[in-house]
């Protein structure tokens, strides 16, 4: 046989059902009435024979469906052509397969490269995740809450009962969802739910009549938020009760007295003290684990101070706090307290505090975390992954990454990364393009956005580039 071709270009479309027709060979023959044979043999050149089948008559039909985003683009065949007396050539042939563009909701993005196929809003990864189509605009994701929020955080005493405090408002990226706020009666005795009520549209009102003198001036909330009857989401607030200063004594400046004469029903002079008032400030990071503390007295209260300083707790609830005295700083009413720690980057809660004759007075609550310790021997959590290879470790959960120095690390998803130090589980990640961001096991590939308090789900990284669903806005960043 002489001169084996294909009569037509091999060539087939992706997507097409096993069986599809190719092409047909030909070859000649001197001798006319020999009986020619065709077959796909092995050797230099026949990579591609296994996903193809040719009938003895020389037709050759695919025997798999290709994927062309997904599958080579071509393939190698080899291709022998019998006579009746075993005299044979054997021919290399390459079939291409050409990519069919599919784009399911006509947006202009292949599917292949869409992150919603469909084009319902919800991306491919969310659909999945929570169980419905992604190929389907009619079957929608049933997203869940990423935030609940309270539009004000403080309470004028002497108020009436029934005052609205703030609106809560939940925060979902299906907005068709619907969702109800009610209290968390989980751990109520640290918390004071009982001083307050949330009505049918989300509004939080007070229940009683509060009064800044006789009452602590912060108080807790604990409130979860409901969709589909189920509490789903639950945040802890913190509200600060404000002076009303309509019923204080205002002690005079133009004398020594530290309160004003006043005179009772017996026309007796008397003197009138009250709780000081006082400001926590923002704390400053010193050197060798040091955090310098600050807060301001804004009043005496007509009475001595007898102690001024800070309760310093690991929780924000402050069930277990360690109180430490402060320092006069510039005769201004301010004063300071150095702290030190041997933990890198541990997150500490603090308040000023201040006593006067009448009793204790609390500032809001802030937060700090202890600096970082300059060590050679730092505790770094993956010490507890395997090291493999080019000292790379696996995190079961967070995935591949190989650590350096400093805290550094390089994700092989989502690229540099900075890390805190110590051994917990719940991770402190930091880049030039998302800041601060926090993730733990069970939670990622979700990312809090520290900066926007807001958050992030890791889809894919394509050529390099880590690609997210931003829930504040539903798009892709």
């Amino acid at each position: 046989p002489t001169e084996l071709n294909a009569t037509t270009v091999l060539s087939i479309l992706e997507n097409q059902a096993i069986g599809t027709f190719i092409t047909e060979f030909n070859a000649t023959d001197s001798d006319a009435n020999n009986t020619l044979t065709y077959s796909l043999v092995d050797g230099n050149g026949s990579g591609g024979s296994p996903f193809f089948t040719l009938d003895p008559n020389g037709t050759l039909v695919s025997s798999v469906i290709f994927d062309y985003e997904n599958n080579a683009s071509s393939y190698s065949i080899r291709v022998r052509v019998s006579d009746q007396y075993e005299y044979s050539i054997d021919t290399n042939f390459t079939v291409n397969v050409i990519n069919l563009l599919e784009d399911l909701d006509g947006d202009g993005i292949e599917d292949a490269y869409d992150t919603d196929d469909d084009g319902d809003g919800y991306s491919d990864a969310e659909e999945i995740a929570y169980g419905s189509n992604p190929r389907d605009a009619n079957s929608l994701a049933d997203t869940l809450p990423t935030a609940l929020t309270l539009t004000s955080l403080e309470i004028i005493e002497n108020k009436p009962i029934g005052t609205i405090v703030g609106q809560f408002t939940v925060i979902d990226p299906d907005i068709n969802d619907s969702h109800t706020v009610r209290f968390n009666d989980i751990n109520e005795n640290i918390s004071h739910n009982h001083l307050f009520t949330i009505d049918a549209n989300n509004t939080l009102r007070t229940a009683v009549v509060f009064d800044y003198e006789n009452n602590s001036s912060t108080l807790y909330l604990r409130v979860k938020a409901k969709q589909n009857k189920v509490g789903v989401f639950w945040e802890f607030f913190t509200l600060s009760l404000l002076n009303d200063p309509s019923d204080d004594f205002i002690p005079p400046s133009d004398n020594n007295q530290t309160s004003s004469p006043i005179i009772d029903q017996n026309s007796t002079l008397q003197s009138k003290e009250y709780l000081a008032i006082v400001r926590t400030l923002d704390s400053r990071n010193e050197q060798n684990g040091t955090s310098r503390l600050y807060g301001k007295i804004l009043n005496d209260g007509g009475s001595t101070i007898s102690e001024k300083g800070f309760l310093i707790s690991t929780n924000l609830q402050f069930l277990n706090y360690e109180r430490i005295l402060g320092i006069d700083h510039n005769r201004t009413g301010s004063f300071f307290a150095d702290y030190q720690t041997t933990q890198n980057e541990e997150t500490f809660y603090y308040r000023a505090y201040v006593r006067n004759n009448m009793g204790e007075s609390l500032g809001i609550i802030k937060k700090f975390s202890s600096p970082t310790l300059h060590s050679t021997n730092e505790p770094r959590w993956w010490n507890e992954l395997p090291e493999i290879a080019g000292s790379w470790r696996t995190s079961p959960w967070f995935g591949s990454f190989r650590p350096y120095t400093g805290g550094w690390l390089y994700h092989a998803d989502l690229g540099w990364l900075y890390s805190h130090t110590g051994k917990s589980r719940d991770l402190w990640l930091w880049n030039e393009k998302l800041g601060w961001h926090w993730t733990t096991q069970g939670v990622y590939p979700h990312l809090f956005l520290h900066s926007s308090a807001n958050w992030l789900y890791f889809i894919t990284n394509r050529l390099g580039r880590p690609y997210f669903y931003d829930f504040s806005n539903q798009k892709l960043r």
